[in-house]
């Protein structure tokens, strides 16, 4: 079995027993998510027998993209209601850090080409994922997508796996009725969230943690490559907290997190 099924297998159990003091409604879905995703792992066990040895190895390569959004969606059906207190203290941080920047967060100048740039580069952030891989088999490296998902998907799961004890709205949420109308870039990126978002906040961001643990992972094996894709990542931070979809703190410790998860598997694993 592979790292990726592996660490994806333990994130589907470890959900299914938290999730036994959920509602019942709650507990379902969950439980019907964290199945498909166990039963995907067990399929991919037998891919070889049914589609030979080289066409499973590509399709197990690009599987994790799926084991992803499992998680995502079953990390959701544990959000029963916003956890006030840690809310106001995410959102006070912001108002301190941004006073002190003198940044415009309440959505000033949302029509400017810099404000269109972050907000197509938070948009960047979901093809981001599977584009590494694409990367890797660009330069022959497909054998290599085991390490790659090895440190983007704990660098996900960690913030998924949070939500069931850290539950908060964004704070786009939270100010709707301030931010100005914004652009047709926003407009989509509103689109895309909902309707295919929980529509709650990951504490820390898993767009950026992920995002950030591809690039660290591209970083030995494609240096150019792993740039590029840091510099993606740092404009998807950017972009998440200056559209409001993340407070800073997200942000910020979806980025330590991923760090660490690359630490370790580069330490330790």
């Amino acid at each position: 079995m592979r790292a990726a099924e592996w660490i994806s297998l333990v994130f589907y159990v470890v959900l299914l027993v938290v999730l036994l003091r959920q509602g019942q409604r709650r507990r379902l879905r969950a439980a019907l998510l964290g199945v498909a995703g166990i039963g995907l792992v067990a399929a991919a066990q037998f891919a070889p027998a049914g589609l030979g040895d080289a066409t499973a190895s590509r399709l197990r390569d690009w599987l994790p993209c799926l084991f992803i959004l499992i998680a995502y969606w079953q990390a959701g059906e544990f959000f029963q209601k916003p956890n006030q207190r840690l809310q106001a203290r995410l959102l006070d941080f912001d108002v301190r850090l941004f006073a002190r920047l003198r940044f415009p967060w309440r959505g000033a100048g949302r029509d400017s080409l810099v404000a269109d740039y972050f907000e197509i580069a938070y948009l960047f952030c979901y093809p981001l994922i599977p584009l590494g891989v694409a990367v890797l088999y660009l330069f022959g490296l497909s054998g290599q997508s085991d390490e790659y998902w090895a440190v983007v998907l704990p660098s996900a799961y960690l913030c998924y796996g949070l939500l069931p004890f850290a539950q908060t709205l964004p704070p786009r949420m939270l100010e709707e009725e301030r931010a100005p109308a914004g652009s047709w870039i926003r407009n989509l990126n509103l689109n895309v969230l909902h309707h295919g978002s929980i529509q709650v906040n990951t504490f820390p961001s898993a767009h950026v943690s992920a995002a950030t643990g591809a690039s660290l992972a591209l970083f030995p094996l494609l240096p150019v490559a792993g740039a590029i894709f840091l510099w993606a990542a740092f404009s998807i931070a950017v972009g998440a907290v200056a559209g409001r979809y993340h407070y800073a703190a997200d942000a910020l410790l979806g980025a330590a997190v991923a760090l660490g998860v690359f630490l370790v598997r580069t330490l330790f694993w």
